[in-house]
């Protein structure tokens, strides 16, 4: 029999996961997933520029706002996000009509954001203090400095950390139903309502967040990868260069040292032979002259001249 029958019996109680109800509301599901993501890419990306800006900020310690953005990052971090979308979604609407996706996304944003402000900020403490004294030294900014170099390398150290925010970031998309967003916990809600089906419901939206928390392992992993071999890279660049600087650049200089040492040495003895005319030496230099050339000697010791 295919597909299999699910239950659960628990005592007299037997829940059963009902594959009729599931094709019947397997679209509606899929269409919620699509909210979810659809939120979730907006927070993750929104989140991760606020996270930047507010942990650069308590990084540099910018006068006049990091104890607003410190304040902020401490609230936001120890209260729940529940009661944050609840805050922004009744005490925006006594000022002004905003849609209830826009709130949802703005708590997502800040909450995640005072997390991932603090993963960058110790992403930032943890670089060498070297590297930035030597880009101010050759006449870059601070603001330029913590562009170009400084962030670039925290974000390279703590994007496993980024990455477990992203899963986190969907994970707080559920919260988003109790404002009324038709996402995939809301939905799956319903279909309980309507049907009386929890095993059903709730085990269809649990499956759909596995397949998306599976594409954010995979593209960590992806990730994962292509630095690993960059790093690869860039350590056999290295390794040639220090290999070609501390092994073969100082013995091809000593072989090029001493040969020119050796001419010379051979040069002048010949020169001093042919003035001093001793017979036998003589002669084995005329061999010598014969087989190397008299103009290298000649070249060599300017004394000697040809005969």
């Amino acid at each position: 029999m295919w597909p299999p029958p699910l239950f659960i019996r628990i005592g007299g109680y037997t829940v059963s996961f009902n594959w009729r109800v599931f094709e019947a509301t397997l679209p509606d599901f899929l269409n919620a997933a699509a909210v979810t993501v659809k939120y979730a890419v907006i927070a993750i990306i929104l989140a991760i520029i606020w996270g930047i800006i507010i942990g650069s900020i308590n990084f540099r310690r910018v006068k006049g706002i990091w104890r607003i953005t410190s304040a902020y990052v401490c609230f936001f971090r120890e209260t729940p996000l529940l009661v944050q979308i609840y805050f922004l979604f009744y005490g925006l609407a006594r000022l002004m009509t905003v849609n209830a996706g826009v709130i949802g996304v703005i708590a997502l944003v800040l909450n995640d954001g005072a997390f991932i402000a603090e993963i960058v900020r110790g992403g930032l403490q943890s670089i060498d203090k070297g590297q930035e004294e030597a880009s101010c030294a050759m006449g870059f900014s601070k603001l330029q400095t913590l562009v170009y170099f400084l962030i670039p390398q925290a974000f390279s150290k703590v994007k496993d950390s980024i990455m477990n925010m992203v899963s986190i970031i969907i994970k707080d998309t559920s919260l988003l139903m109790w404002i009324t967003i038709t996402e995939l916990t809301y939905m799956a809600h319903r279909v309980n309502s309507k049907y009386y089906q929890p095993m059903t419901a709730y085990l269809t939206a649990a499956a759909i967040y596995m397949i998306l928390f599976l594409l954010v392992q995979g593209i960590k992993k992806l990730l994962d990868r292509r630095s690993k071999k960059q790093n690869e890279l860039s350590k056999s660049k290295t390794l040639f260069v220090d290999t070609l600087v501390v092994q073969a650049l100082p013995v091809t200089l000593q072989l090029i040292l001493g040969a020119f040492i050796g001419a010379c040495i051979i040069g002048l003895a010949g020169g001093i032979i042919r003035g001093l005319k001793i017979p036998v030496l003589y002669q084995i230099l005329g061999v010598y002259a014969s087989f190397a050339g008299e103009s290298r000697i000649c070249w060599c010791c300017c004394s000697c001249t040809p005969q």
